[in-house]
């Protein structure tokens, strides 16, 4: 179920549907949190992040990036440590904040 809401969600945010792809892309979260799917919560908060900089929610955006980074750290997940801090460098440059992606790069 965890898959078919994700997929959900990347459709509705693809078509334009960016509010519906929120509501559905939390529940993907909430499901993977509620049975200890860590794979599943890290690509959530990397799909609600992309989402939330689409809206120019910048804050919730880095909060969700920043989850997911510690997810993949856990985890010994290199790949989606590389693409949380991708994500967050990609952020903080949008945002205009040079000194932040320097940062980000060095945590």
């Amino acid at each position: 179920m965890g898959n078919a809401l994700n997929g959900i969600g990347i459709v509705c945010l693809t078509v334009g549907r960016l509010r519906m792809a929120v509501k559905i892309l939390e529940k993907r979260l909430e499901l993977a949190c509620e049975i200890g799917d860590l794979r599943g919560e890290g690509n959530s908060l990397n799909n609600l992040g992309r989402l939330y900089q689409d809206l120019k929610n910048y804050d919730s955006a880095s909060n969700c990036y920043s989850r997911r980074l510690e997810i993949a750290r856990s985890m010994g997940d290199r790949k989606g440590g590389a693409n949380g801090l991708m994500n967050l460098a990609t952020l903080c440059h949008e945002k205009g904040a040079k000194d932040g992606t320097r940062r980000v790069g060095w945590q």
